[in-house]
């Protein structure tokens, strides 16, 4: 295994054994569980996310308080189910969580599909500008000799560079929700 496997193997397991716990040992201590919920309902969490914490919690000998979880909760969810927050949650390319009342999910929607837009975009201009690299490491390695090679990778390079701008300028109309 050559020495980047082993350091993404290392860097792999540190993030998976540090997204085990829901909570941190400190914030069971606290107990603070009316903030707790009110952070888990602003992302849109799980009514049964609070067994999450309960687990982690029991390490520590420290129960949540399930009922200030739920209020804080209820009031986190107040943020998480408006428009702003679902333009956000399309432009990091996630979904909606399920836990809003049909009225929010769907006055959320035309946001979320705005936010998704942007997403997309981001990600067909990093593909693009992932080709155009490959292209230019190609054109690198050609031969002096080569010209016609290096001009068929050159017209492609200008055509990926366009397509990119083009992208960009597409981009911009999501860039942010109007609401």
């Amino acid at each position: 295994m050559g020495v980047w496997m082993r350091i993404l193997a290392v860097f792999a397991g540190v993030l998976v054994l540090s997204s085990c716990a829901s909570i941190s040992k400190e914030d069971c201590v606290a107990g603070d569980w009316r903030q707790v919920g009110f952070v888990d309902g602003t992302k849109g969490r799980a009514p049964d996310y609070i067994q999450k914490h309960g687990k982690a919690c029991a390490k520590v000998g420290v129960t949540p308080d399930l009922a200030a979880w739920k209020a804080g909760r209820t009031k986190g969810l107040e943020q998480y189910c408006t428009p702003a927050s679902a333009y956000l949650v399309g432009r990091r390319g996630s979904s909606i969580a399920p836990y809003c009342s049909a009225t929010q999910l769907s006055a959320m929607r035309p946001a979320f599909n705005h936010g998704a837009e942007w997403w997309y975009y981001e990600r067909y201009i990093r593909d693009l500008r992932r080709d155009l690299w490959d292209v230019e490491r190609w054109m690198i390695r050609l031969s002096e000799d080569d010209a016609v090679s290096y001009s068929r990778l050159s017209n492609e390079r200008w055509r990926i560079e366009r397509r990119i701008r083009s992208a960009e300028l597409r981009q911009i109309r999501y860039a942010s929700w109007p609401g």
